[in-house]
């Protein structure tokens, strides 16, 4: 299935390393939830990323 992540945007270069991150963890949890939007915002996805971030640190503890 597609999927595809929309972070904001910024003409600031400086902002690239962060637009990149908040992109690669929209993506993370969309693939990873079938039931997730195909096209999805910070906003859409907030709550399962959450989870997503307490339970690495959780199996790194």
């Amino acid at each position: 299935m597609l999927r595809a992540a929309i972070a904001p945007a910024d003409t600031d270069p400086a902002s690239l390393p962060a637009m990149r991150r908040e992109t690669d963890d929209i993506l993370r949890v969309t693939t990873a939830h079938p039931d997730a939007p195909p096209v999805a915002t910070l906003d859409d996805v907030r709550v399962r990323l959450l989870l997503a971030r307490v339970g690495d640190e959780l199996s790194h503890a």
